[in-house]
């Protein structure tokens, strides 16, 4: 993956010119630790660590996909000298995938009315897949200045075939239509949430914090450490990870590799059903754990 992320960069900055700086995760998340307390966000940017490559910058700035954050307004109200540094064309990418699934009275508020000044250089990366349900249609769009529209099109037209017509048309009815059933589907996600967070902090071991967006819970599993899983003890959020798989049959993502070691991360997009019958599965996992 990170050699066809190096090809693309390579192709970008022949068709283009320009730097490109990459908002994703194929980089060490680690080497821009970001902690709990300030919700997982980028607070500085320390050296070099963000350099690749002469000509390539890798900065994860936002995580909110993976953790459920949607803090933009304070956050590139503080960090937008990250995109300004002098001498440079650096080009900032945003996916703003989950902007309608906010909980809390939050309100989503995207970078180009943030920092319009960065509109020159800004990408903004959305699609049909989460607000409107609608994964498996394969529609997604990029708002772009018109030369890096040019260019992605270049690129991206000797790769990958054209959306199908009747996912065009699909798409279309999805953003022209009401939105009354998108308020439903948000509100059901809501309590979702509510259901998935107070069953993982009601288990001995678990802390999680309440998400603003997405359809995940971010939750601290470092009390479960020590605990026996068969041969061997509980030592890292992997192991959990893979333990509860064995013996709750619950799936969940390990935050190590999203640069959050000791974390797991459970999705309910699921029903109340669902998300009771694994809360329960866990803790029964957990309590044969301890005796």
């Amino acid at each position: 993956m990170l050699n066809r992320l190096l090809r693309f960069v390579r192709n970008f900055y022949v068709a283009t010119g320009l730097v490109l700086l990459v908002w994703m995760t194929f980089f060490d998340a680690n080497d821009l630790p970001t902690q709990i307390r300030n919700w997982w966000q980028l607070r500085k940017l320390d050296g070099d660590a963000a350099y690749y490559q002469e000509k390539i910058k890798a900065v994860q700035t936002e995580r909110r996909e993976v953790l459920g954050n949607d803090r933009l307004r304070e956050k590139f109200a503080r960090e937008k000298y990250l995109m300004k540094k002098p001498g440079e064309d650096v080009f900032v990418i945003v996916d703003e995938i989950y902007a309608d699934l906010v909980y809390g009275g939050f309100q989503q508020v995207s970078l180009a009315a943030v920092a319009p000044e960065l509109r020159d250089r800004l990408i903004v990366i959305d699609g049909v897949s989460k607000t409107y349900a609608m994964t498996g249609w394969r529609i997604g769009w990029s708002i772009t200045p018109p030369a890096v529209a040019k260019a992605i099109d270049m690129i991206q037209g000797q790769s990958t075939t054209n959306p199908a017509a009747v996912s065009q048309e699909a798409a279309i009815a999805a953003l022209t239509g009401p939105r009354d059933d998108i308020r439903k589907m948000r509100d059901a996600f809501e309590q979702r949430r509510g259901k998935m967070v107070e069953g993982l902090r009601s288990i001995p071991g678990i802390k999680c914090r309440m998400p603003e967006g997405a359809f995940y819970a971010f939750a601290d599993v470092r009390g479960l450490y020590g605990l026996n899983a068969g041969d061997k003890k509980l030592a890292t959020d992997e192991d959990v990870a893979f333990w509860l798989l064995d013996f709750a049959h619950v799936a969940a993502v390990a935050g190590t590799p999203f640069g959050a070691p000791g974390y797991l991360r459970f999705s309910y997009a699921s029903s109340i059903e669902t998300i009771d019958a694994g809360i329960e599965a866990i803790r029964r996992a957990v309590t044969d754990a301890r005796h």
